[in-house]
């Protein structure tokens, strides 16, 4: 469905048909491009009626909904709020000022107010004359005269003027004592002499001068029909001393102040006429622009030539509404016109430098949008060929186009799409896409078409040419969509030189006289007319100075005949002496060369977005895009010209510009920099009297922000309005950022969690060609500390920390003193304690030593003991004593080594449930006999048989023990253990009638070495500590109750169930008695009586060595050694079938040997019994994980050592057998460690691999294991008990019996699979080994 406006259109193309025969084809191009700001970009109204520009760069808006301040970017409004007193006080605004002073005059229809910048707030002007007068109409203008006196016209009232020297408010009326023409004064106008002039839009109406008391008339000279119906709405000056006026329906009048004259110009039915003048204002000194009804005009005073620009919905850059009304000119240069429906329009200096011009279907204009080539005849016209419009002829005097399109049936151009144009003599060259070579007679104006002829091989090679070129030799090229040809004119026809089958782009000859040829994708041809030589250049990756991309676009020659290429990936410059290409970095957002073009030291360089200039010497550039005037960002391939006349053509995809490169484009208007908004939390802050801004943020040198407020944002703007986007910008944070931020056109810098401080945000900024505002703008920040931090904070602390200085070293002394003490106690104690200690230890290692001789007492003493039947009584009596005193001996050291675990805490308690009554009645039993020895009575009183507790059994019976040991000591003649429970606790009596123990002695009877004075029986003071020390792991209590000279008795309370280790097994601790002798069983006799087992004993104590020596002579063959070295020399001469070995021993200890031993090959096979003194879990772990056999513990029993040694020989033998006799029992499963398991394993995997092979012998076995055959035949016999042939035979019979189990192969397959040459011999081997024949084996397995 078509909109109001396609009707609009459609409606006004019709008639422009209609009317286009008596229309001007004379078209221009606008002085004046303009964008609009309307109610959509915040303007607060469409009706702007005053503008003005302030003192800091703001560009200021009065309308009828409000006054508006705009940056360049957005627009901050101020209106009448009813609630608000500092606000606005009318909403429609006609007349702005800033005086000398800064002071801000706002004109309304009901008064002035002043505008206070600072606090942005108004206030009515409520000044009153003499008379009681005040302003309350219309103000019209506002304009300061050279004394700094602000006057006010206004409609209805007259003029106003306020003196800032004396505050006096005087008016002028049209009445009997002044001359006003009118009280309706419509305009305010001070010379360049300083002389007031006073307009009055009454028709009829006089200009008024002010002689400096009155105004008076001043009369013109001029047609009465004019100065009858002259009504002024605006006045100024030239700088020839003349008014212009522009009047209501008179257009505009010049006034010669000398001669009164008045002479009116374009008026209404007049050439340019214009009706309802509104404003004045020179652009130029001989530009004056004037403001109407009809649009704006820009009137040359000199020549009186006017160009009318008014509002068209066909030219997006025309005025947005023909309603004119204020005009002003910045101070960059840029034009500002408010309109009464169109908001604002603004026109960039920069863009007047540019001649725009594109398509219209409603007027006279180029016949396409999308310029593709340009040419210039000789009369300086330009011909234009577009893509999609054909070809159009420019008359640059008259500005008006001729159109050339394909007309079907007549001669006429044969396509629209044209891509190559070529003017020779009067004959214009036009190459097409797709529609052949065109050739128009400028004389004639008719086309003469070459097309493509498959048939003719001196037609043109393709019906799309894209470049022609004629070179200095008068010869014509012409590149195409597949190759180059060569015109013939006397044949007139082509000679095809070559084909490339891609386009050619552009041609071009050197200043050496090549032609170069320039393609897309396949790089660029070089071709020597001398030698007809062609020469092809490519994008090489490798290459340092390769072409920079195979899509090259086009040629340049500037004016140092350097040749310049340009591709889609950058511009690069032709080195002649390299023969390569120096690539140029270009500061550009794309660098797809579309065309260069030199113009004196510059080049001119068009691309796919924006325009370069670069100077090559400074190797410095510049951009230009579609908001600094062009017609597109967007150029085509080889659409520019430099014309005669200097001006530069450029086709883009939207119509082409015109400008004049000698014209310089550059802004040098330093912006001023201002802040414009403060955000804290993302939220704009406003003005308050009690918040972070006390002032307007663009007045505000210094913000001040709690330590929560740390996340804010500072918004900020350059203050040029030509090209906002292109503004640069950069800021710095000092205190906290190193350097420069550069953000280009961001506008906004917002920094999150700054610590307390002082800091300086400094901005600058830069137009958009790029000049500087170095000095830029500050602001301070002061993020203040929380009031932890403050310096109130600090002093509190200083104080406290006084207080706690004092306090601490009052403190410190006290605990000084404290420390000395302690201190002194604690030398006291380590002095006991390493007193202590040192006995301990000199104990222990007496009783580490002690523990070898005991042994070669009491295990010499156990062989006589065997036999004391046969012995007379006193000997008999004698060797018993021995026998108790050695056990005494063997129990004193047991207690001083236990005493020092449970020190150490190296005794581990293991709690089990244990029958109370059954424990104290062994006890009992045991020390009965010693007692009764002694005279003394024993007896144990029980509640119960049943009583069970969580104890250690053995650590019980030592803590009991050592009770009764000591009562046996001390006691007259009787001794009572008592024993009863409750459901918690268990509680044992041991009472005894002797001399008791003194109260102070009490004290102490628990420490070590503590000994009861004046005591005669030995000891060694342990005891009772070690009952101590394993009452304490009990989590039990031992006391001690005791009258001199009647009884003491020891209790011992435990509680019945522990809480943890229940189910623990017991550890095995040394006992205070030696274990019930074990019976070995009689030899019996071998039979093999000629071999007995080799026995190595390795002890470094002679005498225990010697003992060991005579208790295993009779059973074996003994070697010995004093040290794990010499063991180890013997082993290597002879065969050891089991070693004995003590653990403490110099040179090589026996943990150290047992590791040797273990880890060689050679005797790991060998079983290994270790003896020490040593009997912490440290050392026993030791010996285990070496691979020990057996760990005993010196004083050792004989029997159990002489049952160790047997079984492990034993156990040997019985594996052995086992092998030998079982079938399916594996070789490695004789093995006693990880080592010989290996090594059995690799032997069977050996004999298993040589089973067929007949020559195989023990030396091959032994050389594939890595052993000598004398270590090989030793280990095997040692190992397995057989020789290694016979080990052989016994494994091949092994995987026979496997095979016959399997039933998958006969006796006799079987039998060669083993390696046996004769069936009978095989059978009667396996009946040996195994008692049975194979087939009996075979049934049997069935069975």
């Amino acid at each position: 469905m078509r909109t109001q406006s396609d009707i609009k259109k459609v409606a006004f193309a019709i008639l422009f048909y209609f009317l286009l025969p008596f229309i001007s084809k004379e078209v221009q191009a606008l002085p004046f491009r303009f964008i609009q700001y309307e109610v959509e970009d915040g303007l607060p109204s469409n009706t702007v009626r005053c503008i003005t520009q302030d003192s800091r760069g703001f560009m200021w808006f009065g309308t009828e909904n409000g006054l508006s301040r705009f940056d360049g970017y957005t627009f901050k409004v101020f209106q009448t709020n009813p609630g608000d007193s500092t606000s606005l006080g009318n909403n429609y605004i006609y007349a702005l000022l800033e005086d000398s002073r800064n002071s801000f005059w706002v004109g309304s229809d009901e008064g002035a107010y002043l505008y206070d910048p600072e606090m942005e707030t108004f206030s009515f002007f409520d000044r009153q004359t003499s008379e009681g007068e005040m302003i309350r109409s219309q103000i019209s203008c506002i304009q300061e005269d050279g004394e700094g006196n602000i006057w006010f016209a206004t409609l209805g009232q007259g003029i106003f003027v306020f003196n800032h020297r004396t505050n006096e408010l005087v008016q002028h009326t049209a009445d009997q004592s002044n001359t006003l023409c009118s009280n309706s004064i419509s305009s305010l106008y001070i010379d360049k002499t300083g002389t007031l002039w006073a307009m009055s839009p009454a028709t009829g109406g006089h200009l008024n001068r002010y002689n400096g008391q009155t105004f008076e008339p001043f009369p013109v000279k001029g047609s009465d029909k004019i100065t009858e119906n002259l009504s002024i709405y605006a006045v100024t000056g030239d700088d020839n001393g003349s008014l212009w006026l522009g009047t209501w329906d008179n257009g505009i009048c010049k006034i010669d102040l000398q001669t009164h004259e008045l002479t009116s110009y374009i008026a209404p039915g007049t050439h340019g006429g214009i009706l309802h003048v509104h404003a004045l204002c020179f652009y130029q000194p001989d530009i004056l622009i004037v403001s109407s009804d009809d649009g704006l005009t820009a009137f040359n005073t000199q020549t009186q030539e006017t160009t009318l620009m008014t509002a068209t919905e066909f030219n997006d850059e025309s005025l947005s509404n023909k309603f004119a009304y204020p005009i002003y000119k910045d101070r960059e240069g840029g034009l500002w016109v408010g309109t009464y429906y169109g908001g604002i329009n603004y026109s960039s200096p920069q863009k007047k430098h540019v001649e725009g011009y594109k398509h219209s279907i409603y007027s006279n204009s180029v016949n396409g949008n999308i310029i593709s080539r340009f040419c210039e005849d000789r009369d300086g016209n330009i011909w234009i060929g577009t893509d999609d419009g054909g070809l159009s002829h420019f008359n640059t005097r008259t500005k008006t186009f001729t159109n050339y399109i394909p007309e079907t049936g007549k001669n006429s151009l044969s396509y629209h799409n044209i891509h190559a144009l070529f003017l020779d003599r009067d004959k214009l060259w036009i190459g097409t896409y797709s529609g052949g070579l065109n050739i128009l007679d400028l004389k004639t104006g008719k086309f003469k078409l070459y097309i493509a002829d498959p048939n003719d091989p001196n037609s043109i090679d393709g019906n799309s040419i894209y470049s022609i070129f004629k070179d200095r030799d008068g010869q014509i090229w012409l590149g195409s969509m597949y190759g180059i040809s060569l015109y013939n004119p006397e044949q007139d026809n082509f000679t095809h030189l070559k084909t490339i089958q891609t386009t050619t782009s552009d041609i071009i000859q050197d200043d050496d006289g090549f032609l170069w040829f320039a393609t897309w994708g396949k790089g660029l041809f070089r071709f020597d007319p001398k030698t007809n030589e062609w020469e092809h250049f490519v994008y090489d990756r490798s290459a340092l100075y390769a072409l920079p991309s195979n899509q090259v676009n086009c040629f340049c020659l500037d004016t140092q005949k350097r040749l310049w290429v340009g591709t889609d990936d950058g511009l690069c410059l032709y080195d002649p002496e390299r023969k390569g290409f120096i690539p140029v970095h270009l500061k550009a957002p794309n660098v797809s060369i579309r065309t260069i073009i030199s113009e004196r030291n510059y080049l001119w360089i068009t691309t796919a977005n924006g325009l370069i200039t670069y100077l090559p010497e400074t190797n410095e550039n510049r951009v230009f895009f579609k908001s600094d005037g062009l017609q597109s960002d967007q150029f085509n391939m080889k659409a520019g010209l430099l014309a005669s006349s200097g001006l530069l053509y450029l086709g883009t995809i939207n119509g082409f510009s015109i400008l004049n490169p000698t014209v310089a484009f550059e802004n040098n208007y330093i912006p001023p920099v201002v802040i414009t908004n403060l955000q804290i939390f993302n939220q704009d802050e406003t003005i308050r009297s009690k918040g972070v801004l006390r002032k307007s943020i663009s007045h505000t040198n210094k913000i001040e922000l709690s330590h929560y407020q740390n996340v804010f944002s500072v918004e900020y703007a350059a203050l040029s309005y030509c090209v906002p986007v292109k503004n640069q910008y950069q800021y710095i944070l000092e205190g906290f950022d190193k350097d420069w931020n550069i953000v280009g056109n961001q506008r906004k810098a917002t920094y999150t969690n700054l610590p307390a401080g002082t800091y300086t945000l400094k901005i600058k900024a830069s137009n958009n060609d790029g000049n500087w505002n170095e000095e830029g703008t500050s602001l301070t920040i002061m993020i203040h500390p929380p009031f932890w931090k403050t310096t109130a904070a600090y002093i509190v602390y200083i104080l406290l920390l006084f207080s706690l200085t004092g306090s601490l070293i009052y403190l410190n002394r006290k605990r000084t003193e404290r420390r000395q003490n302690a201190r002194i106690r604690q030398l006291r104690t380590e002095k006991e304690k390493e007193l202590h200690d040192a006995k301990i230890n000199f104990f222990t290692l007496i009783a580490h030593e002690i523990r070898t001789p005991v042994s070669l007492i009491i295990g010499p003493l156990e062989k006589i003991m065997d036999n004391l039947k046969t012995l007379p009584p006193a000997l008999q009596n004698n060797l018993k004593i021995i026998d108790r005193n050695s056990q005494r001996l063997l129990s004193l050291i047991n207690q001083l080594l236990d005493f020092r675990k449970a020190e150490q805490n190296a005794f581990i308690i293991r709690f089990s449930k244990q029958n109370i009554a059954e424990l104290l009645q062994n006890l009992y039993i045991r020390f009965k006999p010693m007692a009764e020895q002694s005279g003394i009575t024993i007896s144990i009183l029980m509640e119960g048989k049943t009583v069970t507790a969580d104890v250690d059994a053995e650590a019980v019976t030592k803590i009991i023990s050592n009770l009764l040991t000591n009562a046996l000591k001390y006691t007259k003649d009787k001794i009572v253990i008592e024993c009863s429970s409750t459901d918690k606790l268990l509680t044992i009596k041991v009472t005894d009638n002797g001399r008791g123990i003194s109260e102070q002695e009490q004290k102490n009877i628990f420490l070590p070495f503590y000994q009861i004075s004046q005591n005669s029986k030995p000891g060694t003071g342990l005891g009772l500590s070690l009952a101590k020390l394993l009452t304490d792991a009990h989590h039990g209590m031992i006391e001690v109750e005791s009258v001199a000279n009647e009884y003491t008795t020891f209790i011992l309370t435990l509680p019945i169930r522990q809480e943890q280790d229940k189910n623990a097994s017991r550890i095995d601790l040394p006992s205070d008695v030696l274990p019930e002798k074990i019976t070995i069983p009689e030899e019996t006799e071998k039979t093999n009586q000629i071999s007995s087992p080799t026995l190595l004993i390795v002890e470094d104590n002679s005498d225990l060595r010697m003992f060991l020596q005579d208790s295993f002579v009779s059973s074996y063959h003994i070697l010995a050694a004093e040290n794990g070295q010499v063991g180890l020399d013997i082993l290597k001469s002879h065969p050891v079938d089991l070693i004995i070995s003590d653990v403490m021993m110099p040179v090589m200890d026996g943990i150290a040997f047992c590791r040797e031993i273990k880890s060689n090959l050679s005797y790991s096979h060998i079983p290994l019994v270790l003896l020490t003194a040593k009997t912490d879990n440290f050392s026993k772990l030791s010996g285990i994980r070496n691979k020990a056999d057996a760990y005993l513990e010196k004083p050792f029993s004989l029997q159990v050592l002489r049952a160790q040694v047997e079984n492990l020989i034993e156990s040997r033998k019985e594996l052995r057998k086992k092998f030998s006799e079982m079938p399916f029992v594996q070789l490695d499963s004789i093995a006693g460690n990880d080592a010989d398991k290996d090594f059995l394993a690799k032997l069977d995997e050996c004999i298993e691999k040589n089973f067929s092979n007949m020559d195989f012998s023990i030396n091959q076995l032994a050389e594939e294991l890595g052993i000598s055959r004398s270590g090989l035949f030793t280990k095997i016999k040692n190992l397995v008990g057989m020789t290694p042939n016979e080990l052989i035979q016994v494994v091949r019979l092994k995987k026979a019996a496997q095979l016959l189990a399997t039933r998958k192969y006969r006796v006799n397959e079987i039998c060669y699979q083993v390696g046996f040459t004769n069936p009978s011999y095989f059978s009667k081997c396996f009946q040996k080994q195994f008692g049975m024949l194979p087939k009996e084996f075979i049934n049997k397995t069935i069975e």
